[in-house]
C-alpha cells in the first residue's frame, strides 16, 4: 500500500542516456531481431555484399598482374596470352560487380519491407499490454514516438549499414595490403587515422540520437500545433478565434529551436570527422610524394600502378565506413529506445491468492459487486482519487452515481471495469476478488459507453459489432441493437449497415446524437452482465433523451446497470443513487429519500431545477 503522504511514483520511462557500450549491445540485439524476421533475403543480401566486397581487391591485384604482363610483353616481345588471360579475369570481375549491384537493391527492398513491418507490429502489439496508468503520462508518448517513428527505416537500415562496413572494410583491407607491400609505415598511419575516425563517427552518431531523444516532446508539441490548423475537429475553432498566426509562430519557433540544436550537434561531429579526413588526404599526398621520389622503394610497374590507385582510392572506403558507423551510432540510440519500450512491464493483476487458479466472472451475477476499503491514487499525485471507498451494487440493480467534478466517479468506473487496479482494498463480484478473475473475462463481462466514446471511421455494422466481434448471426444482432437505441438510420444510408461512416475515411458524417446512439448500440450489442453508462445521452436532444430513458429499464432488464449522471433528472430512474465527494460515498438512497434528507444531493438537484422554472 502506498503512503498517502507521499506521491505515488510515476511509471519509469527512459530519459537518460545510456553508455556507449550498452548502446552497442542494444545495436547487436536489434540486428539479431531483424535477422530473425526475414533470414532468407538477409542472408542472400549479406552474401552478395560479401561478393561485392571481395571483387574490388581481387580486381586491384589482377590490374597489377595485367600491367606487369603488358610491360613484359613490350620490353621482351613476350606472348599476348597472359595479357588476354588477366584481361578476361578483370572483365569477369567487373561483370560480377555490376551484376551484384543490380541484385542488391531488390534483396534489400525485400528485407527492409519485412523487417519494417515486423518492428511496427511488435510496437503495436506491445502497447495494449501496458498498464493504462502509463497512458496518463507524457513520458509514455515520448517513448512511443521514438519507438514508432522510424520502425520502417532505422531497424531495416541497420543491416544495410553493417553491410556497408563489411563491403568497404574488405576494400580497405585490399588497399591496405598494397600499402603494406610498398611500405608498412604508410599502412600503420592509415590504420591509426581510420581508428580515430571510427570512434568519432560511432560516438557522434550516438550524440546526434541523444539530441533527437531530448527533443521528442518539443517535436510532438510542434506536430500538435500544426495539427490544430489541419484537423477537422479543431480547424473550426482555430478559424473562429483567428489562431492561424499564433499557431504558425509557435510551430515555427519549436521547429527551428529543435532544428538549430540538432544542426549545432551535427556540425560539431562533422568538424571532427572532416578534421581526420583532411589529415588523411594530406597523408595520402605525402605518401605519393615519398614513393615517387624515394630511391629506396623498388617495385614493378604494376605494383606502382595499384599503389597509386590504393593511395587515392583508400579514402573512399574509409569515408563510407565512417559514414556507416555514424549511422550505426544513431541506430544504436534507436535500438536502445525500442528495446526499452518493448521491455516495459506489462499489465498483470496480482492474484489475491497466488495458490489458486484464475476464475471466470460469475455468470449470471447473483449477489452483486462490492468495493471494500478501496483506495486509489494517480501516479505522481499526492491526493487519493478514491479513499477507503465502500459500496455495494446488487445484482440486477440500476444505480446512479452523482457528484461534483473530481469527486472520483470516473476513477471508480475505471477500477470497476478492471482498467486500473486499487492501491489497497478490493473489488469483489459475488465474493470473488477481481484479482482472481482472468482479465479478459473481466473485460468481457462489461459493456460501457464512455463520455468520450470512440467514433470508429468504419462501416455502421462494424461500429456496432466491435464490442463482440465473434457473435454468430451478426447482422441480425446488429440490427436488433441499433433498433433498441434508435440507431437504425439505414434508410438514409446508400449501402445500409455496410455504409462507411466518418468523413476522414471518405464516409458520410453523422450528427453528434447519431454518433452517440451508435455508441449506445455498441454497448447493448454485447451480451454482458453489467452495463456502465457515463453520461450516455449528453449529445442527445431532450426529446431523444426522454425516449432513450423511457426504454432504459426495458433495455437493461436482466442486467446490472451503473450510470454516471451530471443531469440529476436521469438519476431519478435509478433504483438507488450514490453521492460521491472526495473519493468516497457520502450519501445513498432513492431520489425521494435523498430529497427528504436535504443533504448534498438535494442541494444539487435544487440548483439544477432552478434553470427549468
Amino acid at each position: 500500500m502506498n503512503n498517502p503522504s507521499q506521491p505515488k511514483p510515476i511509471p519509469v520511462f527512459r530519459a537518460d542516456r545510456l553508455g556507449t557500450f550498452k548502446q552497442f549491445l542494444n545495436l547487436i540485439w536489434l540486428l539479431r531481431l531483424v535477422l530473425k524476421v526475414a533470414p532468407a533475403p538477409a542472408l542472400l543480401w549479406a552474401f552478395t555484399s560479401l561478393i561485392r566486397s571481395l571483387v574490388l581487391p581481387i580486381n586491384l591485384w589482377i590490374t597489377k598482374y595485367l600491367v606487369d604482363a603488358v610491360v613484359d610483353m613490350v620490353r621482351s616481345s613476350g606472348s599476348l596470352n597472359p595479357v588476354f588471360t588477366y584481361l578476361t579475369f578483370l572483365l569477369a570481375g567487373l561483370f560480377i560487380q555490376r551484376l551484384v549491384g543490380w541484385i542488391d537493391p531488390w534483396l534489400s527492398g525485400k528485407f527492409q519491407q519485412a523487417a519494417g513491418r515486423e518492428l511496427t507490429r511488435l510496437v503495436i502489439v506491445k502497447a495494449p499490454r501496458l498498464s493504462l496508468e502509463q497512458f496518463e503520462h507524457t513520458g509514455y508518448y515520448d517513448e512511443l514516438t521514438r519507438a514508432m517513428s522510424q520502425t520502417e527505416q532505422k531497424g531495416p537500415d541497420i543491416l544495410d549499414q553493417v553491410m556497408s562496413v563489411v563491403r568497404n572494410l574488405s576494400s580497405l583491407i585490399g588497399y591496405g595490403a598494397v600499402l603494406w607491400v610498398i611500405h608498412p609505415f604508410i599502412l600503420m598511419g592509415v590504420v591509426g587515422l581510420t581508428g580515430v575516425s571510427i570512434w568519432i563517427a560511432m560516438k557522434g552518431g550516438q550524440d546526434v540520437w541523444s539530441v533527437l531523444s531530448r527533443q521528442t516532446f518539443k517535436r510532438r508539441l510542434a506536430d500538435y500545433y500544426g495539427a490544430i490548423m489541419v484537423d477537422r475537429n479543431t480547424a473550426k475553432e482555430a478559424r473562429l478565434y483567428d489562431l492561424k498566426q499564433y499557431l504558425i509562430d509557435r510551430w515555427t519557433k519549436l521547429y527551428w529551436d529543435s532544428r538549430n540544436e540538432l544542426r549545432r550537434e551535427a556540425i560539431r561531429v562533422d568538424l571532427k570527422q572532416f578534421g581526420t579526413y583532411g589529415i588523411a588526404i594530406l597523408a595520402s599526398i605525402g605518401a605519393l610524394y615519398y614513393i615517387a621520389v624515394s630511391p629506396s622503394v623498388d617495385a614493378s610497374p604494376g605494383l606502382y600502378t595499384i599503389f597509386f590507385q590504393a593511395v587515392s582510392g583508400i579514402l573512399d572506403p574509409m569515408y563510407l565506413i565512417v559514414l556507416a558507423l555514424r549511422q550505426l551510432g544513431e541506430s544504436s540510440g534507436y535500438a536502445s529506445d525500442l528495446r526499452h519500450f518493448l521491455d516495459l512491464p506489462e499489465y498483470s493483476a496480482p492474484s489475491a491468492d497466488p495458490t489458486k487458479n484464475t476464475r471466470p466472472f460469475p455468470k449470471p451475477l447473483r449477489h452483486g459487486i462490492v468495493a471494500k476499503n478501496v483506495t486509489y491514487t494517480y501516479p505522481g499525485s499526492e491526493t487519493p482519487a478514491l479513499h477507503n471507498l465502500n459500496l455495494e451494487i446488487k445484482a440486477g440493480e440500476k444505480v446512479a452515481i452523482v457528484g461534483e467534478n473530481g469527486s472520483g466517479k470516473t476513477t471508480f468506473v475505471r477500477l470497476l471495469l478492471g482498467l486500473y487496479r486499487p492501491d489497497s482494498g478490493a473489488i469483489l463480484a459475488d465474493g470473488i476478488d477481481y484479482r482472481d478473475i482472468e482479465p479478459h473475462l473481466l473485460y468481457h463481462s462489461y459493456s460501457a459507453v464512455m463520455q468520450s466514446y470512440v467514433r470508429y471511421h468504419l462501416s455502421l455494422a462494424e461500429n456496432i459489432a466491435l464490442s463482440q466481434i465473434q457473435t454468430e448471426e451478426q447482422k441480425r444482432a446488429v440490427h436488433r441493437a441499433a433498433v433498441q437505441v434508435g440507431a437504425d438510420i439505414t434508410d438514409s444510408l446508400s449501402q445500409g449497415y455496410d455504409t462507411l461512416i466518418g468523413p476522414e475515411m471518405g464516409g458520410i458524417d453523422l450528427s453528434g446524437g447519431q454518433w452517440q446512439r451508435v455508441a449506445l448500440a455498441r454497448a447493448f450489442f454485447r451480451n454482458s452482465e453489467v452495463l456502465v453508462l457515463d453520461e450516455p445521452t449528453a449529445a442527445l436532444d431532450p426529446m431523444a433523451e426522454l425516449a432513450i430513458f423511457e426504454r432504459f429499464r426495458e433495455l437493461a432488464t436482466g442486467r446490472t446497470a451503473l450510470m454516471i449522471a451530471h443531469r440529476l433528472g436521469i438519476a431519478r430512474l435509478a433504483d438507488r443513487i450514490l453521492v460521491f465527494r472526495g473519493g468516497t460515498v457520502i450519501e445513498e438512497g432513492t431520489h425521494d429519500q435523498l430529497l427528504r434528507e436535504g443533504g448534498e444531493y438535494a442541494e444539487m438537484f435544487e440548483s439544477q431545477a432552478r434553470w427549468y422554472r
